[in-house]
């Protein structure tokens, strides 16, 4: 929760209908309340379904939203996972994630833009965290609610200018396949999904991004990052090729936890999202002029 700018903590719900206290004791006069979700879909789903104000109290009118919008398209580093935990021994829980301090959600507050996150920790483009069995991002981008293959999203209901993907670091997790093995479906599904983004938004302008968590040192002897450097960048080289002067590759620097801290299971901490955040920015603005 977020009152006039302040953080006043987290609002602790359960799976049943209910009413919730979210602020009181609050001075006479206007404020503002913004509640941002911090967990991503496998923690379940949630319905807002009003806001009641106090007895003798009223809402005023809700400000327009930005015209500027970003869709990232993630896992768990877009989610937030672990960025409030105490360091890189902590495992996944839902108190330690915290998507607003993701870099996904900073870079909405930076370039005052609307931002939608679609995002859940272990998926991979054609692969997931260690190889397990479940939807793909690809698969999962198009759902209303990621874990339902039905109603689909209608596109049509919210059309960002600016679209990031940051996908590939657990297809490069446990047990990479060889090069021979992996190029090809791989850079075919990154492709149909960057495809598919595209008829979706024709008009936006798209980063397909590496994120700071793949390294050619881990696994060891499969050269994730030069490998995943390589094939996304050939699925951008080949929309340009083909006439798309609309994508671009965008690398995040291998985040440092000497300097700046890791969050939990080796995850980006606050600060290194903040500067993840900035280098984005600076992109989206040399590109859109925002």
């Amino acid at each position: 929760m977020v009152v006039d700018g302040e953080s006043k903590g987290v609002l602790e719900v359960n799976n049943q209908e209910d009413l919730y206290t979210v602020v009181d004791g609050l001075p006479d006069g206007e404020h503002d309340l913004l509640l941002h979700r911090r967990t991503e879909p496998l923690v379940g789903v949630t319905q807002f379904l009003e806001f009641v104000p106090a007895e003798g109290e009223a809402l005023l009118p809700v400000p327009p939203a930005p015209e500027r919008r970003i869709e990232v398209i993630g896992d768990s580093i877009s989610a937030g996972y672990g960025i409030d935990g105490a360091d890189e021994t902590c495992p996944f829980t839902s108190d330690t994630e915290n998507n607003y301090l993701a870099y996904s959600a900073r870079i909405g507050r930076l370039l005052g833009a609307d931002t939608t996150i679609v995002a859940w920790s272990g998926r991979g483009v054609v692969r997931n965290y260690d190889d397990e069995a479940a939807d793909t991002m690809p698969k999962i981008y198009g759902r209303t609610i990621a874990d339902e293959a039905q109603p689909a999203w209608d596109f049509s209901s919210w059309v960002p200018q600016v679209v990031v993907i940051n996908l590939g670091t657990n297809d490069f997790s446990i047990n990479v396949p060889g090069d021979a093995q992996f190029r090809e479906p791989f850079t075919n599904a990154y492709a149909g999904l960057v495809e598919t983004v595209r008829k979706n938004y024709p008009e936006a302008f798209i980063f397909c991004t590496i994120g700071p968590m793949l390294s050619d040192s881990y696994p060891e002897g499969a050269e994730a990052l030069t490998r995943a450097r390589a094939y996304i960048g050939k699925v951008v080289n080949d929309r340009k090729a083909s006439g798309d002067d609309r994508v671009s590759l965008l690398e995040f620097p291998a985040h440092n936890g000497e300097a700046n801290g890791l969050g939990c299971d080796w995850h980006p901490s606050a600060k290194t999202n903040e500067l993840m955040a900035t280098q984005l920015s600076t992109a989206i603005k040399g590109e859109l002029g925002w």
